[in-house]
């Protein structure tokens, strides 16, 4: 199963391919409009750092989001979302409420704080919930990389507490306030990742690296 990184202007796309590199993993970097050429169940990476506007037009004018949409789910490709590119994967985000998103998440994006800084920095992820409908397992292989384990996060906008869907295998972290922020959201072939695996060190490199491989194995939800 071949790795994609979609080369966005409004992403560090070239962290994220060098960070694969770096672990080995064949991948390729392409831009979107390459997408219609990939074969079926390929791994898609959708990296983003910018705003939700920058995102959402460039991808409507080179490729068109509903045909990314459709792209996606007709061939079964497993979609991995980091930061902007995981918020773009969610229903709608208040940074620009007029800029249409992807909407494979049922979430809402909104702003973090009231003065609208960002929350920067090692913060420790915990498991939060999952549906039973959705056969998800609180033993699933990722929930050691996960639980309880620090990765980087860098970002002013995000899914609140209030706005979980309860419709996906959910991590959250804790604002200073102690409000639970969306950390990663887990729904049939589409991984949102808020944080920055990419500049998580040895964690980080070692989680995309598990992901990737226990997809590739068809075993992503597999219990060690």
């Amino acid at each position: 199963m071949k790795v994609f990184v979609i080369k966005l202007r409004s992403s560090n796309w070239p962290s994220v391919y060098s960070a694969l590199n770096r672990m080995g993993i064949d991948s390729l970097a392409i831009n979107i409009v390459e997408l219609t050429e990939v074969s079926d169940q390929s791994i898609i990476i959708l990296p983003g750092v910018g705003n939700m506007q920058s995102i959402s037009r460039e991808i409507e004018e080179d490729l068109g989001i509903d045909n990314l949409k459709f792209l996606f789910h007709s061939f079964q490709h497993k979609v991995i979302g980091i930061c902007l590119g995981f918020q773009f994967m969610c229903s709608s985000s208040d940074e620009h409420i007029e800029s249409k998103c992807l909407s494979v998440f049922d979430e809402r994006v909104s702003s973090l704080y009231e003065d609208n800084h960002p929350s920067v920095g090692w913060k420790e992820i915990n498991y939060y919930l999952s549906i039973e409908a959705n056969n998800y397992s609180i033993e699933n292989s990722l929930n050691k990389q996960l639980e309880k384990n620090f990765y980087y996060f860098t970002h002013c906008y995000g899914v609140k507490e209030k706005h979980i869907t309860k419709e996906a295998l959910t991590y959250i972290y804790e604002l200073e306030n102690k409000e639970k922020v969306v950390a990663a959201l887990i729904k049939g072939n589409f991984i949102g990742l808020q944080f920055h695996p990419e500049k998580s060190g040895e964690d980080g490199l070692e989680l995309i690296n598990g992901m990737i491989s226990r997809i590739q194995k068809k075993a992503l939800f597999d219990a060690d």
